[in-house]
């Protein structure tokens, strides 16, 4: 008597499959928690619009009275508060932790002035402030009038996302900032930066602010998408030549 054995391969292709599946799964989950803690995302966007367009409410500035709108922010002059410090406030009933300043660039060159206005505080009473960041040093030499992309070398508290660079009405540098493992705030108060104390010879120890908005940050640029896409995609490319040898 003779025995033949029939061996099937489906089984192994299934665990293969398995396997493969979760690989690209676990790559895909890795790559998007990578993206998702960078400490600062940098682009250069000179179109307002695509900062404006992501905020929810403006705040007041309490020296003046002043409320921007989208419309005047994307104009040809923005309204420029300055001051040695700045005060927004968001009105009663208002507390927020997400937002985007809108900072209003006059020395075009300088990481002094692009990181002018980045030492703030938060507070619910308008009395008692709680100090959220500060800048402290930026790469890249300055270059008067022309526009380096300066990014913060160091710093301290919750900077998300920088579009370094300038756009032709003069606001440069809006930054997204998320407080809400701090906590949420009516007033923000907004002082020259560290950064720029220590830069001798500017003597513009201020903040040239021209708005400040809720927002909780524009979303990942086409590029970003992109990267993710094309590490799936790799990912994909591995899987199938698992199959396949």
């Amino acid at each position: 008597m003779s025995f033949h054995i029939h061996s099937s391969d489906k089984g192994t292709r299934t665990r293969t499959s398995a396997r493969s599946f979760r690989l690209l799964l676990q790559g895909a989950l890795i790559l998007a928690a990578s993206l998702a803690h960078a400490s600062i995302t940098y682009t250069q966007d000179t179109n307002v619009h695509d900062f404006t367009s992501t905020v929810s409410m403006y705040a007041t500035f309490t020296s003046n009275g002043f409320k921007p709108t989208s419309a005047e922010l994307e104009g040809n002059n923005p309204t420029r508060v300055v001051g040695s410090d700045v005060t927004v406030d968001f009105g009663a009933g208002n507390q927020v932790s997400q937002i985007v300043v809108f900072n209003n660039i006059d020395h075009i060159g300088y990481a002094w002035d692009a990181f002018q206005p980045y030492r703030i505080y938060g507070s619910n009473d308008g009395v008692s402030f709680t100090q959220l960041t500060d800048a402290f040093s930026a790469d890249r030499p300055d270059t008067p009038g022309v526009d380096p992309h300066f990014q913060l070398a160091s710093y301290n508290g919750n900077f998300v996302w920088i579009n370094n660079t300038v756009s032709s009405n003069n606001l440069g540098y809006e930054t997204y900032l998320d407080f809400t493992s701090i906590g949420s705030f009516r007033y923000y108060k907004f002082s020259y930066s560290q950064l720029t104390h220590d830069h001798v010879g500017s003597n513009e120890w201020e903040v040239e602010l021209s708005g400040v908005g809720e927002a909780a940050g524009p979303a990942p640029e086409p590029g970003t998408l992109l990267l993710l896409g094309s590490g799936v995609v790799g990912l994909g490319g591995l899987v199938r030549i698992r199959f396949f040898i």
